[in-house]
């Protein structure tokens, strides 16, 4: 419980202190590099249930060990979304090995919540390792992402 406690005001201190000096940069889109580069991470990442009636996207920035960015979860066919339209971040985190650590939280209120990132061959496999609380959240607990091609 202490170790979950020091990483959750870990990754507090470490979002709130650098999230202003980060700017967005372009997109890319359909890119197939290995995700172990130095900015690997970076790009548009999508996912869609089996019987499409849910989606995931997210956008992330990566800049050396730290990452950024932001979400999008369509839920029931799109009738439920967890977005902002704008440029919003909602995830802010850290590389840990070959994985990414990320502090998140929903558009729907809930904040707290822990996802691990983790590189699978040109994949990007999305757990949640601790549900966000204090409203709702519509991303999956877990998905395999690929490359996006379209742009946000």
């Amino acid at each position: 419980m202490y170790k979950l406690l020091a990483f959750l005001i870990l990754v507090s201190f470490c979002c709130t202190s650098c999230r202003d000096m980060f700017k967005p940069q372009s997109m890319r889109t359909g890119d197939s590099t290995n995700i172990k580069n130095a900015s690997g991470f970076t790009g548009d990442w999508y996912w869609e249930s089996g019987d499409t009636t849910k989606s995931f996207k997210i956008n992330l920035i990566q800049l050396k060990d730290s990452v950024y960015g932001q979400y999008c979860a369509a839920y029931d066919k799109g009738n439920k979304l967890d977005c902002e339209f704008n440029t919003s971040y909602n995830m802010f985190g850290h590389k840990t090995g070959d994985s990414i650590v990320l502090a998140f939280r929903s558009f729907y209120g809930a904040k707290n919540g822990i996802a691990v990132l983790t590189p699978q061959g040109k994949t990007l496999q999305w757990r949640i390792s601790l549900m966000p609380v204090g409203g709702d959240c519509f991303a999956p607990v877990q998905a395999v992402m690929y490359r996006s091609i379209k742009n946000w």
